[in-house]
């Protein structure tokens, strides 16, 4: 609850933020369409990433690949090298309907993409693959939250909270909560 230091640098709010596994570097996506790095050593702006249109709404990193991704309110989901450049295949158009929290990071390298009114998509930058549908879970609506790298609970339409892991793009069912309405 304690302010560490105020990122003065954006001409816009914060909209998300991502320190790197080690702790050096936090990274921070912002109103003004940019995307800054932070040495948290002495708090200083090391590096800029450039090239959306519309403000930066979200940032992960996938430290194995080296890769940063970053999603803009106008639906472009991008993806930059390590060295701040853009990696070979630049960017992808997402739904314009994704909102930020529709955006969600599982781990170091992989996205749950949560369209309204469709299934969940699964989008794994290290592979650097399209998006992977996951039927199983029916609509996006149904998904209540995802907890740690694997694990989803998702609604079942009646009277259950399914809790399962995602396994590659599977999802096994590892256990459910019964409700009493």
């Amino acid at each position: 609850g304690k302010l560490l230091k105020e990122l003065a640098g954006h001409t816009a709010f914060v909209l998300d933020l991502a320190f790197t596994r080690d702790g050096r570097q936090l990274i921070s996506a912002g109103g003004d369409q940019i995307i800054r790095f932070w040495d948290t050593n002495a708090w200083s702006n090391t590096k800029e990433l450039r090239g959306h249109a519309g403000e930066v709404w979200a940032v992960a990193i996938s430290e194995p690949a080296q890769l940063i991704a970053s999603m803009s309110k106008d639906g472009d989901l991008m993806f930059w090298r390590k060295d701040g450049k853009p990696a070979a295949d630049g960017y992808r158009r997402l739904l314009e309907s994704l909102g930020p929290f529709d955006v969600q990071p599982l781990d170091h390298s992989r996205l749950l993409l949560l369209p309204a009114g469709q299934p969940p998509e699964l989008v794994d930058l290290k592979r650097d693959s399209p998006p992977v549908p996951l039927p199983e879970v029916g609509a996006s609506t149904n998904v209540l939250g995802c907890f740690g790298t694997n694990l989803l609970c998702v609604w079942n339409g009646t009277n259950q909270i399914l809790v399962g892991e995602l396994r590659c793009a599977e999802i096994v069912q590892s256990g459910a909560i019964t409700l009493d309405c």
